[in-house]
């Protein structure tokens, strides 16, 4: 695959003005529960966009990028937003509470999380998306990376997903039915999202209106209003009874709706930014998403100007920390795309190679022209049945994974909540590298405040090609308190070899005791 560098430019560059429109558009009405009337902005015009999380939480997952590098994992991430992030409601404050605590990817967006099902995560798509063109399978795994910090293992992580998928194939595939099945491809069809988006498809298909459409979304998959107030939620609606739902259960009814607006929109890209924004809920983030994928289907210059003149250029932050330095924020849409852009290359240079599991190579950014001849929808889809089922498998596990360059280590807890006289099973899942040399690895932990059995010094031997190998230990607290540290130390007898491997328990009495609060007060 080849795109021109202008071109590429001019794609990332109409995403990021389309995130905004999107965002600016939906944020005066955002998380109410009504059909809206919109036709243009209702804010205050000034020139510039409304601040929005959706696009400048990004900044933090750019810095992580751009200073770890292509091999940036879910620990990065959680280090950097620990650093920057300023926002402590909801997934995101829950999540650093656990980082701070210890609690590292996947378990700090899963433990005593209720907002895991949230929409905090493919708000972030872009990034991922706009840095593997035309190769959602590596925007996907970028986007686990990121959302498993504060969503786990909930319908959060799903929903990025899909939206990291359906953006970095917009590169290369402009048919919106297309678009759609490629992001559904990188999902589980039991998820949450999955069912949602099938609801908002086949509404389209019975020939329903989109507030039929949106109706049956909300009829079958709606969560709560936000801390149930009910000023939120419109008189019709409550009549329908969509006053009640399940507490933070809302990225699979906000995918949905950013699906049926593709859909009723038709391919246009005002229509379909305002039938999203007119069918509620999470507006600023529903249409954000829907005005960045225009963007990078049409371009920034292909963009109608009637949206782009009254917001500018500029970006507004309001939940990045500053007290560590500015040089992670970009103050216009120009200097972050051109940041996205160098990072882009960087990767494409990085996977600059055919991934056996994949039918193309990375985008060559270039002076060359664009040519984009060999790119077949088919091969967008989700390729290997196999690394999709670990994906899964990956997600329902209960730890952090661990990579050397010999090997893999995935933590697996049976429960990461810990009761006096009670043992929990901890499963350490080794998995050889195929070209490695047979190894013996010693493992041993240090806990002052646990116990370890059979053993806290245990061996084992990973050979060429013998697949994945397990140690299972069972672990209880000395005594009782409100949370429990240890480490895994291992090394290997006649190599440089060390790795060491922090593991983190909450207490029962945390999980009883502890209280989380989002925007709106007590969870």
């Amino acid at each position: 695959m080849k795109i021109n560098k202008k071109i590429f430019y001019d794609k990332v560059l109409g995403c990021y003005i389309g995130k905004n429109i999107g965002g600016t558009l939906g944020t005066p009405d955002e998380w109410k529960r009504q059909i809206n009337n919109y036709t243009f902005y209702t804010h205050d015009i000034t020139g510039e966009p409304l601040p929005n999380d959706d696009l400048d939480l990004q900044f933090i997952n750019l810095k992580a990028l751009e200073m770890t590098g292509p091999k940036v994992t879910a620990r990065e991430i959680a280090d950097y937003w620990l650093m920057y992030e300023d926002f402590n409601c909801g997934e995101y404050g829950i999540a650093k509470a656990n980082l701070r605590s210890g609690i590292l990817p996947p378990l700090s967006g899963s433990l005593n999380n209720p907002k895991k099902n949230s929409c905090g995560a493919f708000i972030r798509s872009e990034l991922w998306a706009c840095v593997c063109p035309g190769r959602p399978d590596l925007a996907v795994k970028y986007a686990y990376e990121d959302a498993i910090v504060d969503h786990g293992d909930g319908e959060g992580t799903y929903a990025e997903f899909f939206t990291a998928a359906v953006q970095s194939a917009a590169f290369v595939e402009n048919d919106i039915r297309n678009l759609i099945n490629i992001g559904l491809s990188y999902i589980p069809g039991h998820c949450g999202v999955a069912k949602a988006v099938q609801t908002a498809i086949s509404s389209f298909e019975k020939g329903l209106t989109w507030q039929e459409c949106r109706d049956e979304i909300l009829k079958y998959h709606r969560g709560s209003i936000p801390d149930h107030l009910d000023f939120l939620c419109s008189e019709e609606d409550k009549k329908k009874g969509f006053h009640t739902g399940k507490v933070g259960y809302d990225a699979p009814s906000n995918i949905a709706i950013i699906v049926a607006g593709l859909l009723y929109g038709e391919g246009d890209f005002e229509k379909s930014l305002l039938t999203t924004a007119n069918m509620g809920e999470d507006t600023d983030c529903t249409a954000g998403f829907v005005g960045a994928l225009f963007g990078i289907i049409m371009g920034y210059e292909a963009l109608p100007q009637k949206w782009v003149e009254p917001i500018g250029h500029t970006i507004k932050t309001f939940c990045c920390n500053e007290a560590h330095g500015k040089d992670y924020l970009s103050k216009t849409v120009y200097e972050l795309t051109h940041r996205v852009v160098n990072m882009a290359k960087m990767i494409s240079a990085y996977y600059g190679f055919v991934i056996s599991d994949f039918k193309m190579s990375t985008m060559d950014i270039s002076d060359e022209e664009t040519d984009l001849s060999q790119v077949k929808y088919e091969d967008l889809l989700c390729q290997n049945t196999a690394l999709y089922e670990q994906r899964d498998v990956m997600l329902s596990t209960k730890g952090p994974r661990y990579d050397h360059n010999l090997f893999s280590v995935s933590v697996e807890y049976e429960d990461y909540v810990l009761e006096p006289d009670k043992d929990v099973e901890v499963t350490l899942k080794f998995l050889s590298h195929s070209w490695v040399l047979p190894i013996n690895l010693n493992v041993e932990w240090n806990s002052d405040d646990l116990i370890i059995e059979p053993s806290v010094k245990e061996q084992i031997n990973l050979w060429i090609g013998t697949g994945q190998k397990n140690l299972t230990f069972k672990v209880r607290p000395v005594r009782a308190d409100f949370e429990y540290k240890a480490r895994v130390e291992i090394t290997a007898p006649g190599y440089s070899l060390f790795m060491s491997i922090p593991l983190s328990f909450a207490s029962y009495r945390r999980m009883t005791e502890d209280e989380h609060y989002d925007l709106f007060g007590k969870l």
